[in-house]
């Protein structure tokens, strides 16, 4: 359900209510006029608390949610069956690799192993993850009676009843009471207790079992979360509050019932409470991008005991939820007078975008329960126009969102020149985005129909089919990308290609990798670089053609270590044509521009502008010369370079093959003892300046002037 169709929603939802009120009612008198089940047979559950089946007068019961823990599990089953037939506490069911746990107040009891079971035995499967209670026996075919035996199909929820199972592939266990086996369980021989009743303790904190009926009577001992205790008395207070007595660890007392659960059997001297809490008026407001609120009104004629409001995403499922959500503080309302609130948050989801689902159960003093779920809630759709250009920047990498050449597979690489890495999205009636490359006019799109992990994004030719089409989430510039087609977003994965990554299908990561910048762009007009000089040893000046269409340009640089462009200078007016900027000497320096104009909320911008590059190189010395000294030696001279940190020095004496005679530590001069003065002598000097590790070196200047042979000299 669609928080923008609230009105259609809600008639819906009204609607659904109605026939699944009708189907239960149906379904419901169907279980109860034929007793006589079909082995392995599938049942709908259409309601909480559903009755599915029974044995020895222990009913198994089904809930619509997740019920790994508490009265609904598998386990709680065979605790509540135990505490009926046996007044036998069971424990410790699939904590660890071994049977349950039994204990007794008035017998020794303990479980044993048994290779071929009888009816009353429990099964634990071979993973430990599941227990039942064996109804029935046919060589090695067991039938079982079980809870939380479910599954989802089609939207609805299934079970089965009276699954039948091979002996061979499970454990089971058989009660011994003071040395010996229990005899077989059998409907004929099990009939309800009148002289108690068996409860199980429902508050996570444990309940008080007190010397009298008083809140102020002596504390004798808590007893636990899921205890199983026997009532042989109740009785109510002046305030009509129901306590009931029993016995624990030695200990007799009264305890509140409104903190435990009614579970079987039958003392006449109170009427256990059967109606469900009335849950309504439930609203959801204070949507926004990080959260929402639910509240609604709860109303019960003993006492209304808790509020849960399990909440969990779509996306990936059930993950989120915590399997004790029906006892779990984190899923508690807050309560003033008969209404109930809960806060979502979606940073306790992992941050994640997309539909939010909260059901809200509430449970009264006597164990009963009811259900209803509220809207469903759409986090993280931001007011994007209808159309828009864009570039798509990964926030992981710093890298553009393009695509290779050859098979269009999308994928990341660094900003290459505005047409293969501008998009131009269009927002469709289902309120889903198509995402077009400008260069190719192709969209991205899902390249495999199924919903896996791992699947490509590929560059198709435009259709309006589910592959195609985008939801966008996200707030203040940073965005996650979803596909119509399937449950993942794009997400940078690590496989090299076209100098970049791919994109794929994935779960959306609480990392960077799968969360993207929209660098949106307007009508603007283009800015192209007109030149770009080097006119220092470490300065380049950039010129561009101005435009009056803006308010300013943004010029970056290129950060040669991390491969991502960087802002190095905002410039707040149109008429400004060029900026110097300092570089480094030999570093090859790439600049990339774009115009903005302010607007009331902001900016728009146009494209980027094509990429200017220049490889910065070291200044020559500007003149150099060499004098013949009267000690034959010779002195080789040369100009201040500006930046220079060292100059090398070479001889020739035939004009044309040069060899290094020395370097020197910002020195301008340098006397050549070797010089054989009796041939023709040339020299050339260049400057040098360190950068990463390596020379940069500068064009060669000669020497204005020859030696000549010393015969020659006048």
């Amino acid at each position: 359900m669609i928080k923008s169709n609230t009105n259609i929603q809600n008639t819906t939802l009204k609607y659904m209510r109605i026939v699944t009120f009708f189907v239960t009612v149906l379904f419901v008198f169907i279980l109860t006029s034929n007793t006589a089940k079909a082995a392995n047979e599938m049942i709908q559950i259409t309601q909480n608390n559903q009755f599915v089946d029974s044995f020895c007068g222990v009913k198994a019961e089904y809930v619509l949610v997740p019920s790994d823990t508490g009265v609904y599990s598998c386990a709680g089953y065979v605790k509540k069956f135990y505490a009926a037939l046996y007044g036998v506490n069971v424990y410790s069911i699939n904590t660890y690799d071994g049977p349950p746990v039994v204990s007794s107040d008035t017998a020794n009891v303990s479980l044993r192993q048994v290779a071929t079971p009888q009816p009353g035995d429990i099964m634990q499967n071979k993973s430990r993850g599941h227990v039942g209670i064996v109804k029935s026996v046919s060589g090695t075919t067991a039938t079982l009676i079980e809870q939380n035996w479910k599954w989802s199909m089609g939207g609805k929820t299934y079970c089965r009843i009276n699954r039948t199972l091979d002996t061979s592939g499970s454990y089971f266990y058989r009660l011994v009471i003071n040395g010996k086996d229990v005899a077989p369980a059998s409907e004929s021989v099990n009939v309800p207790p009148k002289d108690h009743e068996v409860w199980q303790m429902m508050s996570s904190g444990g309940v008080h079992l007190r010397k009298s009926r008083s809140t102020s009577s002596t504390l004798l001992k808590t007893m636990p979360y899921g205890k199983i205790v026997k009532v042989v008395e109740k009785k109510k207070d002046a305030s009509g509050n129901i306590w009931a007595k029993t016995t624990y660890e030695g200990k007799t007392g009264w305890f509140l019932t409104i903190f435990a659960c009614y579970d079987w059997g039958s003392i006449e001297n109170v009427t256990p409470d059967t109606t469900p809490p009335v849950i309504s008026n439930i609203k959801v407001t204070d949507v926004n991008i990080n959260g929402y609120t639910v509240s609604c009104t709860v109303t019960d004629n003993r006492g209304v005991v808790r509020v849960q409001f399990p909440t969990w995403t779509t996306n990936d499922g059930q993950d989120d939820l915590k399997k004790d959500w029906s006892t779990n503080a984190i899923y508690a309302g807050s309560v003033s007078g008969s209404t109930y609130t809960f806060k979502v948050r979606r940073i306790e989801h992992g941050n994640e975008y997309g539909v939010y689902n909260t059901h809200i159960y509430a449970y009264d003093a006597a164990g009963n329960s009811s259900g209803e779920i509220a809207d469903l809630v759409e986090l993280g759709i931001p007011a994007l126009p209808t159309e828009f250009y864009s570039y798509i920047k990964n926030e992981k990498s710093g890298k553009f969102v393009t695509f290779d050449s050859t098979q269009n597979y999308a994928c990341v690489a660094k900003y290459t020149g505005y047409e293969g890495q501008l998009w131009k999205f269009t927002k469709k009636t289902n309120g889903y985005y198509t995402i077009t490359n400008i260069k190719n006019n192709k969209r991205l799109g899902v390249y495999k129909s199924k919903d896996n992990a791992g699947m490509h994004v590929k560059l198709m030719t435009p259709k309006d089919t589910n592959s195609q089409m985008w939801r966008i989430y996200g707030d203040n510039g940073k965005y996650v990308i979803k596909s119509a087609l399937s449950t993942y977003v794009m997400t940078l994965k690590g496989d090299n290609t076209y100098s970049g990554n791919k994109i794929r299908m994935n779960s959306q990561s609480r990392y960077s990798t799968s969360t993207f910048m929209l660098e949106t762009v307007e009508k603007l007009d283009n800015i192209e670089f007109t030149g770009v000089t080097q006119t220092a040893y470490n300065k380049v000046n950039l010129r561009w053609n101005v435009t009056n269409d803006c308010s300013g340009y943004m010029i970056y640089k290129m950060n040669n270590a991390t491969g991502k462009y960087q802002r190095i200078k905002k410039i707040n007016s149109a008429a400004v044509d060029n900026y110097t900027t300092i570089v480094n000497c030999g570093e090859n320096a790439q600049f990339v521009m774009k115009s903005f104009k302010k607007a009331k909320d902001g900016y728009t911008y146009s494209v980027y502008s094509k990429i200017a590059s220049i490889a910065t190189k070291m200044d020559m010395p500007q003149s150099a010369g060499a004098v013949l000294n009267e000690d034959g030696t010779v002195t080789v001279s040369w100009a201040k370079t500006a930046g220079a940190q060292g100059f090398e020095i070479y001889r020739s004496t035939d004009g044309a093959a040069y060899k290094k005679i020395g370097t020197t530590n910002k020195l301008r001069k340098i006397v050549d003892a070797g010089a054989d003065i009796s041939r023709n002598i040339r020299y050339k000097v260049r400057a040098y300046r360190v950068y990463n590790g390596k020379k940069v070196r500068s064009a060669y200047i000669e020497t204005d002037n020859y030696l000549f042979k010393s015969g020659n000299i006048e």
